[in-house]
């Protein structure tokens, strides 16, 4: 995927939508240990006490590094048959 001519980035901040094709197999990232997990805080703005946290996840992708939740899930949620 490295060396495939046929990839588009697009800049952060655009707006547009990215088109770059990751992989062929959405179970990829979960087979290659590639999803990654960052835990936010949530804090009360009073008592500065943790209440919570928000898991965010992104994909660890071999060829175009850490990606945002918007570059892969329009991919996971197709259906298999697809």
């Amino acid at each position: 995927m490295a060396g495939d001519s046929s990839q588009t980035r697009v800049a952060a901040g655009t707006g547009q939508t990215d088109s770059t094709p990751f992989s062929g197999s959405r179970m990829t990232p979960l087979a290659n240990d590639e999803m990654v997990f960052h835990y936010q805080p949530q804090v009360d703005l009073e008592t500065g006490d943790l209440v919570g946290a928000e898991a965010l996840v992104r994909w660890n992708h071999g060829a175009f590094g850490l990606q945002p939740p918007q570059r892969f899930l329009r991919v996971a949620r197709k259906p298999a048959h697809c």
